[in-house]
C-alpha cells in the first residue's frame, strides 16, 4: 500500500494526504500506509534496532515533525489530526478510543511509542496490529 515502503516524516505524510485530496478517506489511507511502513521496520532486526535508538534519544516526544532524527508514534495518524483539526471525538480512531486523543497514555498510538522506546518489539507489534485494525474499522 505504501508508495515508498519507508516511514514518511510527519510533514511528508501530511503532504501525501493533501496531494491525494485532503479528505478523511485520504487521511485514513495515508495513516494505513504509515502503519504498513512501520510494520516493515518492526520486522527487520536492523531497522528495529535503529528505531529504538532514535526513540530513546528523543527528548521531546511531541516533536513528530523531525523524523528520522526523533520518533513520535503520532506521526502515523497526523493526517487524521489535520483533517479533523485535532477534534479527537470526531475522529474515527478517537471514537474507538472513547474519544481519547492518540496522545493519551492508554491508547494504542501512545503504547506503541512507549514500547518502541523501551525496546519491547513484541509489544510494539501488538500495538501496531491494534492500530491497523482500528484504521480498518474507521
Amino acid at each position: 500500500m505504501s508508495s515508498t515502503g519507508k516511514l514518511r516524516s510527519a510533514d511528508a505524510a501530511v503532504a501525501a494526504w493533501s496531494e491525494r485530496g485532503g479528505t478523511l478517506e485520504d487521511a485514513l489511507i495515508v495513516a494505513s500506509q504509515q502503519v504498513e511502513s512501520l510494520e516493515a521496520t518492526l520486522s527487520s532486526e536492523r531497522e528495529w534496532t535503529r528505531l529504538v535508538s532514535i526513540a530513546r534519544r528523543t527528548i521531546d516526544p511531541w516533536f513528530a515533525t523531525d523524523w528520522p532524527e526523533t520518533f513520535d508514534a503520532l506521526m502515523l495518524v497526523l493526517p487524521l489530526c489535520r483533517t479533523l483539526d485535532w477534534q479527537c471525538a470526531q475522529c474515527p480512531i478517537g471514537r474507538q478510543q472513547d474519544n481519547r486523543a492518540c496522545a493519551h497514555p492508554e491508547v494504542p498510538v501512545t503504547r506503541l511509542g512507549t514500547a518502541i522506546s523501551r525496546g519491547e518489539q513484541r509489544r510494539a507489534q501488538t500495538e501496531l496490529t491494534v492500530l491497523r485494525s482500528m484504521l480498518r474499522h474507521a
